[in-house]
């Protein structure tokens, strides 16, 4: 089960693997940590995925509204996965009237925190 989990929490490869746990004391292949991996149901290690990539789904986009706010134009940004759900990007910056500038800045932020794929 160790191997597995080394295999699929840290994307290694299977030598990476192999090498690790000969470091720990156990003497296997790439090829026994390959079949263990198939004998392990694809739950498993999807569950194991999606504690490495946090808790987003694997794709998000970026909304933007634009707001008129005392006489000025500014923006409404806000990250949304693709079950549509905000996503928490920071303690200042979630659903926040803005400008273009600091906008950009949420998306570098984001997509830092979130390491998934960004569609606009």
């Amino acid at each position: 089960m160790l191997t597995v989990f080394y295999y699929y929490r840290f994307k290694n490869s299977l030598v990476d693997v192999a090498e690790h746990l000969e470091l720990r004391g156990s003497h296997l292949s790439h090829e026994t940590v390959r079949l263990r991996s198939q004998r392990i149901s694809t739950d498993v290690a999807l569950k194991m995925r999606s504690l490495r990539r946090g808790n987003c789904h694997r794709k998000w986009s970026m909304d933007v509204t634009y707001l008129k706010v005392k006489g000025y134009d500014m923006y409404l940004y806000r990250a949304i996965d693709s079950a549509w759900n905000n996503l928490k990007i920071g303690n200042n910056f979630e659903t926040a009237v803005i400008n273009q500038s600091i906008g950009s800045r949420i998306l570098q932020y984001t997509e830092g925190r979130h390491h998934s794929l960004l569609h606009l």
